[in-house]
């Protein structure tokens, strides 16, 4: 099991936003993360990787006891989860390449050898093998989310975190970010939420649904 809840109430800077959050995600599950806003999806994934203290409650992400977890252990909580977000997080100035070296230097990756070779193989798994000295902001919106998702499994997380990421992309970009993230589900085994006021795609690509109501977590 991936993620494990159980009883949890979360909340932001001493604000309860949920409460009685019960959820399991096992190992290879795909799941959508639905609500509207201010129904506290948002705050769930930032209390899930670390970046919002929980309230309480047991929480046990990627092995990592949410209750006990101290400052110093969130880089190594972090290195099991690969996030991707709606407004991309990349340095744009900088090349496709060291968009992700960067991330790879910063989670010590010492072998520069290697390094490269694993920023070839995710690029290559992301469909943007061609494209590893070319700047961040000469992407288009789709092939920028998909570097962010090459980034995202540059440490082969456990679990993928995805918050609205196809909010900012046309239907035809958004599918094709979609299909990505079930290819790398699927292939990798890597459990995935994926957080998403888009109908459409939920329609389009059947998978548990988890909606945020009224301060609760209910199966769709």
């Amino acid at each position: 099991m991936v993620v494990n809840l159980q009883q949890c109430v979360i909340g932001n800077e001493g604000k309860e936003v949920m409460h009685d959050v019960n959820l399991q995600v096992m190992q290879g599950e795909f799941c959508y993360l639905t609500g509207r806003s201010g129904m506290g999806k948002s705050t769930l994934l930032k209390t899930l990787y670390g970046e919002y203290p929980l309230v309480s409650g047991y929480a046990d992400v990627a092995g990592f006891d949410l209750s006990k977890i101290v400052k110093d252990q969130i880089p190594d909580l972090r290195r099991k989860i690969g996030m991707v977000f709606q407004d991309f997080r990349l340095f744009p100035s900088w090349t496709v390449k060291r968009n992700l070296t960067f991330i790879l230097e910063a989670t010590d990756w010492t072998d520069k050898v290697k390094a490269l070779n694993r920023v070839d193989e995710v690029l290559a798994s992301v469909g943007l093998s061609d494209m590893l000295e070319i700047k961040a902001f000469s992407l288009s919106g789709g092939e920028q989310q998909r570097l962010c998702i090459a980034r995202a499994i540059l440490n082969t997380p456990e679990l993928i975190i995805a918050d609205e990421p196809t909010g900012n992309l046309d239907p035809q970009s958004s599918d094709e970010v979609f299909q990505l993230f079930q290819q790398i589900n699927q292939q990798f085994g890597t459990a995935t939420i994926f957080a998403t006021h888009d109908s459409r795609l939920i329609n389009d690509y059947p998978a548990r649904v988890i909606d945020c109501v009224d301060g609760r977590l209910l199966e769709m």
